[in-house]
């Protein structure tokens, strides 16, 4: 049975997608998990427990610091900078402690809702050869560049794209600001 070494990383991006979904619902993580099969319930929980979501979180954080820090800097020009970097290191401190679980299960459930019992378990066993596990391992320091990369989008191509459409629109007279 052959692999495709981009799968891994697809599903990292579906199951941290889906986290916000998954979290929303009144049910609870135990309740949702009753409506699958425990074959795989076990190969989507094995499969994300590898993700380490919490180094995610690690190597994450000081993007996440950086734009908190120009939000709540945009937002409260009273702020000293004393004060903006202690709600600063209170934000970090507070997204590496609270709701990691919640983002495990999360995974585990979108992992459930985007593939059948047989594509987990398949996963699951292309996860466990000396490749999967290599590719595995470096998935944390992949999303983590790939929501570096996602940066792009709102530095560069939204700008550009707006600008473009705004010399567009005046070429027919009409003015719009951005």
């Amino acid at each position: 049975m052959g692999f495709s070494a981009s799968l891994p990383p697809v599903l990292v991006t579906f199951a941290l997608c889906g986290a916000a979904v998954a979290l929303e619902s009144g049910e609870t993580y135990a309740e949702k998990l009753k409506n699958y099969e425990s074959e795989a319930v076990g190969a989507a929980q094995a499969y994300a427990g590898t993700l380490d979501l919490r180094a995610l979180i690690q190597k994450s954080a000081p993007y996440a610091a950086q734009s908190v820090n120009q939000r709540i800097r945009a937002q409260n020009p009273g702020l000293s900078e004393d004060q903006a970097s202690a709600f600063v290191d209170c934000f970090v401190q507070k997204m590496l402690s609270q709701d990691v679980d919640a983002l495990d299960h999360a995974a585990v459930l979108t992992l459930l809702e985007t593939l059948d019992k047989d594509e987990l378990v398949a996963l699951r066993a292309f996860q466990l050869t000396s490749m999967g596990a290599k590719v595995v391992r470096k998935l944390p320091l992949l999303v983590a560049r790939l929501n570096e990369n996602m940066r792009l989008m709102d530095n560069y191509v939204i700008p550009r794209a707006l600008s473009a459409a705004r010399d567009e629109m005046l070429k027919t007279g009409v003015e719009v600001k951005i």
